[in-house]
Order: structure tokens, then C-alpha cells, then sequence
């Protein structure tokens, strides 16, 4: 959970429109965002979580290469917006 928090918490600081986790749903909207962000918990957030550190890993090692820092920057931002179809499916 403190992982997706924080990842929520990057969305949201880049200006995406995502609701917070509900610790405890209590309204029916809470209840939604709950079972959403539920959905992309757990193996399949895990692997997206490791191959962005990687990718992050990748960026610091080449901060030399113009080109390879561009292409891993596209790939940061595909993997958020698979989070983001994740949740808001």
C-alpha cells in the first residue's frame, strides 16, 4: 500500500486527476476508487514498481547518452499510464 500511495501521490503532483486510496471506504464514491486502485495491487503493481526503479536505475547509469535518456523517459511515462488504465478500468 505505501507504494501505491506513493505513486498516487507522484500522479497527482503532475497534475492527473486521481483519487487518493481509502483506507477505509466508507462512501460509495471511496468504495470505487478502492476496488479500482484493489485491482492493480499486488503482483501486477509490484512488477510495474520494479521496472520503474529499473528504469530509473537505467537513467541515473546513462545520464551521458541524450538518446537513451529520452527513450527511457518514454518508457517512465507509458508505465504510468498503464497504471492509469488500470485504475480508471
Amino acid at each position: 500500500i505505501p507504494q501505491l500511495k506513493a505513486a498516487i501521490s507522484e500522479l497527482q503532483s503532475q497534475g492527473y486527476a486521481v483519487p487518493n486510496y481509502p483506507d477505509e471506504a466508507t462512501s460509495e464514491q471511496e468504495k470505487e476508487a478502492k476496488a479500482k486502485y484493489d485491482k492493480i495491487k499486488g503482483s501486477a503493481a509490484n512488477m510495474t514498481f520494479v521496472k520503474l526503479s529499473s528504469i530509473a536505475k537505467d537513467l541515473e547509469l546513462s545520464m551521458d547518452n541524450k538518446l537513451k535518456v529520452n527513450d527511457l523517459f518514454v518508457c517512465m511515462q507509458i508505465e504510468w499510464k498503464e497504471i492509469l488504465a488500470a485504475i480508471n478500468s
